[in-house]
This record gives C-alpha cells, structure tokens and sequence, in this order.
C-alpha cells in the first residue's frame, strides 16, 4: 500500500501534510472514493501508530482518515 511511506516520513502530527503526502502517492492507482478512503485510513492510523498511540486513538485516527480520504476524491466507484 501506498499509504506507508507517507506515514513513516511526515513529521509527527503534522495532519494537513500528512494528507497531501498520501493523496500524492495513492492518487495515480487509488482515485475513487472507496479506494482513497482506504489509503487515508491507513496512513492515518500507520502514523499515529508510530507516535506510540494507544489502540483507541489509532482507530480514531484510521477513522479520522477515512472520512477525510472520502471527501478528497471526486471520483465516486460507487
């Protein structure tokens, strides 16, 4: 998935990078809503993963992105 990079490299709770980042590299082969909805979840909760969160705050976070991701992509699958 594309979304791990992004996560790995984007400073600590930097949000508004953090989306640009997985946008940037999920965009050429996740361009629907159901596909960008995924990718942003999983940056998001791969990021604050890594800043030590607990399993609560994770599933925040993977929904969080979510709804994000959701309304990034103007392409509807379904």
């Amino acid at each position: 998935m594309r979304a791990l990079a992004p996560a790995f490299s984007v400073r600590r709770g930097d949000v508004e990078t953090l989306k640009e980042a997985v946008w940037s590299c999920s965009v050429p082969t996740h361009n629907t809503n159901i596909a960008m909805e995924a990718a942003m979840a999983l940056g998001f909760g791969y990021h604050v993963a890594l800043m030590g969160a607990s399993l609560e705050e994770i599933i925040e976070a993977i929904l969080e992105g979510a709804e994000i991701g959701r309304r990034m992509s103007d392409n509807e699958l379904v």
